[in-house]
């Protein structure tokens, strides 16, 4: 019985210690399962954080070009505007001028009529259309103007 009681002696002294060894290989197996997917999660989130970075670039490098476009069109517009601007200003001193230029000429017309008799003014500003016979009858001095 001795070796009975030892074979089972044994046996009941490496069941629980291999139950226990078998306890310990199944956790340290766990662990070590759940350290490599937290591995893997933690290269899914470097390679998601890397992804992020460089579309962060490229939008920072867009945003960069389309600036630089930007500043190329203000830069046009800022010349075109200035251009506009002198030839606006030509224009009206150009119109200024004609309209010295119209009215230099109605007071020499002005003139002429005020020389004139008061019949033939008369007769004369009667045939020219009305806006410019009012044109002139405005210029002439009143006296001129009454008896015409």
């Amino acid at each position: 019985m001795n070796k009975a009681e030892g074979t089972g002696q044994r046996s009941k002294n490496r069941g629980p210690a291999s139950a226990r060894t078998r306890i310990s290989l199944v956790c340290l197996s766990l662990a070590m399962v759940f350290l490599s997917s937290g591995a893997f999660a933690q290269d899914d989130a470097l390679k998601l954080i890397e992804t992020k970075r460089i579309e962060q670039q490229e939008k920072e490098e867009m945003l960069k070009k389309e600036e630089q476009r930007l500043s190329v069109i203000r830069k046009e517009v800022d010349e075109k505007i200035e251009l506009y601007t002198k030839l606006l200003a030509k224009v009206e001193a150009a119109v200024k001028l004609i309209e010295q230029v119209k009215s230099d000429k109605l007071d020499n017309v002005v003139k002429a009529y005020e020389s004139m008799p008061a019949e033939e003014a008369a007769v004369r500003l009667s045939v020219l259309d009305h806006d410019t016979a009012l044109k002139i009858m405005v210029k002439m001095k009143s006296k001129k103007a009454g008896t015409t």
